[in-house]
This record gives C-alpha cells, structure tokens and sequence, in this order.
C-alpha cells in the first residue's frame, strides 16, 4: 500500500484533473493525473518524453481533443526542470493521438505514482471486470427482434467499440457523449438518449444521463450488464 500522502495525492489530482476537463473523475486514472501535477528533472524517473506521452494518452483515453490535450501537456511541461522544447511537447502528444498505446497498471512509470487497487477508482469503478461474459446470449434469448435497429447497433456496435477504444473491457464503465455513440455505430445522435434509457429499462445496461451543456461539462455513465438478462415482461414474467 502505497504511503497515505501518495495516495491522497492521486485522489485529489484526479479530482482537480476531472474539474479542469470536465470529465467524471473515476474515469481518469489517479496515477497520471498525479503524474500531471509532478514537476520532473532531465535524466531522472520517469523520463519527460515517455511521461508527456502517457499524460496525452490518458487525454486521448478519455476523449479530450487534440488541441485541449495538446494546450494541458504544454501546461504540465512548463512546470519541469528544465521544460522539454515546445517541439518535443508537441512530438508526444502527436505520437499519443497517432497511435494506440496501451499503458497497463504495471507499467513502472504507472506503478510509481499508483494509489493501490484498494482504493482507485479507475480500477474499482470503471474496469469493471466481469466474471461472466455470455454474449451469445443476446441472440440466444433474441433481444434483436424486441430492439429498435438503433438500439441493436448502440448495444452491439457503439458500446462494445467504445469499451475497446477506452481500454476498459467488457461492461466497464463508458463515459461519452450522445455524438460519440453515435459516430462509434453510424447513426444520428438524435434520440440517442431515449435509446439508452429504453436500453436501461429492459435490464441491459446501466445508465445515468449526462448534461449536454459544454459548460456543465457531465458526460453520460454507460455500463453493460453482464450476465446478459434474459428479456421481461414488465410484470416480471419471460417474453
């Protein structure tokens, strides 16, 4: 267990990270955001450039755009000692938004500024491993004749991609817009949120609603449920 100063570190970075982003904050992982407010040194641990590039691929992960990214690496930048060249900055956040990188949390540099599993939010609420994944069991009980084909392609398609891109496995917790969803499956965003609570009400999947105002800055919770529910009445009885 990592030391009680640590660990109220990463909390509370994850907590100002999520303020500053408008993000939900047990969706960013408290090991960069502490890694974000820490002022590094050329040739010590962990290395500017390798930290710069995990810092904007937990901004990728979480969907900020590239310029919003790209303007909080160069702020983090400015606090090392001495700060990498503006071009250097600008070289991670570019190789993190052009490729897939993948940081586990056993990545020494993660490890370093880890809270412990115990009580990190990102592990405990968003991973959100399963022990029971019966996917076939979607068409087994055919939920894709008592769905709309926009629900079908939010549930099967939208959901499942997002969950891969953010790295979260099955039913982990998606934190996304109504347009995000729609650009993962093709469809309008319009009435993406009667989908979703239309998806919620049969059982399939968790939902708390976000605020759609930019400033208000609340994107929607999504989470799958697994085992995969068999289809109700709304008595309670089997379709």
């Amino acid at each position: 267990m990592p030391k009680y100063e640590q660990v109220c570190e990463g909390l509370m970075a994850s907590s100002n990270l999520s303020q500053q982003t408008g993000h939900p904050g047990k969706d960013i992982r408290p090991c960069v955001a502490a890694l974000t407010e820490t002022s590094l040194a050329r040739g010590g641990f962990p290395n500017r450039n390798e930290a710069a590039v995990i810092i904007a691929s937990e901004f990728k992960r979480i969907s900020l755009d590239y310029d919003s990214a790209l303007k909080r690496v160069e702020y983090w930048n400015r606090k090392n000692a001495p700060p990498l060249k503006p071009n250097e900055a600008k070289k991670a956040v570019a190789n993190a938004y052009g490729k897939d990188y993948n940081y586990s949390c056993r990545h020494p540099v993660l490890l370093a500024f880890c809270v412990d599993e115990s009580v990190c939010p990102f592990h405990n609420q968003v991973l959100g491993k399963k022990d029971k994944y019966n996917d076939l069991a979607f068409i087994d009980y055919g939920w894709q004749k008592l769905l709309s084909n926009r629900q079908v392609l939010i549930y099967k398609v939208a959901l499942p991609h997002l969950e891969m891109t953010r790295k979260i496995g099955r039913g982990g917790l998606i934190c996304a817009n109504h347009q995000q969803i729609a650009n993962a499956c093709g469809i309008h965003r319009k009435r993406i949120g009667k989908d979703l609570k239309a998806l919620a009400e049969v059982g399939l999947i968790e939902y708390e609603p976000g605020q759609p105002k930019k400033w208000e800055g609340k994107a929607s919770e999504i989470g799958r449920v697994y085992p995969i529910p068999r289809p109700r009445f709304k008595n309670g009885g089997h379709w």
